[in-house]
């Protein structure tokens, strides 16, 4: 008896020694601290200030307007008038920064005690307020006439390089008859030249027939073909081919091709292709076009 009562002792005190011992290990202490908006700023991190070129409109602002200058190449950098040296920029709150510095203000006092301070006076619509009213005429002018509106991803470059050379622009003077003339001119080929490149390589000819507003039927043909320098594909219109207007069968077709070429040197030979919509006149197995082409 005496022997469990000591071995039920020495069990109590081992439980009573692993509960306390488990429970101071488990316990942690939880210390709550108050942060400050000061601590919550410096633990952000920090922002990358976003880099602005030089803005025409800065030239309008109160703080700027008097000293400031665009310097003629460096585009972030700008020239103090009153301190005489160039300061560059990252954006324009850098500029007021010193505008605010003691040595800029004893430059400007003493501009000002010695009659050299001039204080610029801004008058007229500002910079954003332009470019926002030739933004409207522009787009009045595409939607008035209908201009498709991916049109402007041309329009808007071409303007601002004819802007580079402003005498020429101003210049220029075109209406309708001018413009045809003008097109014409630009896409006029040398037809002989062409010849002689259809000649000295393989072509494919592109057909369809159409009837003009005096009611006369044409033979629309043009050439695609491979540059023999360039090896660039090219397509070009020969020339509309008058036809009789009476039948203007696939014979009628393939006549006056026959003779369109032989006026003007072209070697049907070199034709190794037709393009031509699915017309019986040019598809037709009998009497088609491609039946007296093939002969």
């Amino acid at each position: 008896m005496e022997l469990i009562r000591l071995l039920l002792g020495s069990l109590v005190v081992m439980i009573s020694l692993l509960f306390f011992f488990g429970a101071s290990c488990n316990t942690r202490k939880y210390v709550k601290t108050k942060r400050t908006d000061q601590d919550v700023e410096a633990a952000r991190p920090a922002k990358k200030s976003r880099i602005v070129p030089w803005q025409p409109d800065w030239k309008r602002d109160v703080d700027l307007k008097d000293w400031v200058e665009k310097h003629p190449t460096a585009a972030q950098t700008a020239y103090c008038k009153y301190c005489r040296r160039n300061y560059k920029f990252s954006n324009k709150e850098c500029l007021r920064e010193h505008a605010k510095t003691t040595k800029h203000q004893d430059n400007i006092n003493d501009a000002k005690l010695a009659g050299t301070f001039f204080e610029v006076v801004v008058e007229g619509p500002s910079y954003k307020e332009r470019v926002h009213s030739h933004e409207m005429k522009l787009a009045m002018l595409m939607a008035d006439h209908r201009v498709a509106l991916h049109f402007i991803d041309d329009l808007l470059p071409l303007i601002k390089n004819l802007n580079e050379d402003p005498e020429a622009a101003g210049g220029m003077e075109m209406r309708q008859s001018k413009l045809i003339q003008v097109i014409h001119m630009m896409y006029t080929v040398d037809f002989e030249a062409l010849i002689q490149i259809l000649n000295s390589t393989f072509f494919s000819l592109l057909l369809d027939e159409s009837t003009d507003i005096s009611g006369i039927k044409l033979l629309c043909a043009s050439v695609q073909y491979v540059h023999p320098v360039s090896k660039e594909i090219m397509t070009h219109l020969l020339q509309p081919i008058e036809i009789n207007a009476k039948n203007a069968n696939a014979e009628d077709l393939w006549d006056a091709l026959v003779e369109f070429a032989r006026l003007c040197g072209l070697i049907l030979r070199k034709a190794v292709g037709m393009g031509c919509d699915n017309a019986s006149v040019f598809l037709g197995n009998d009497n088609g076009f491609k039946v007296f082409s093939a002969k």
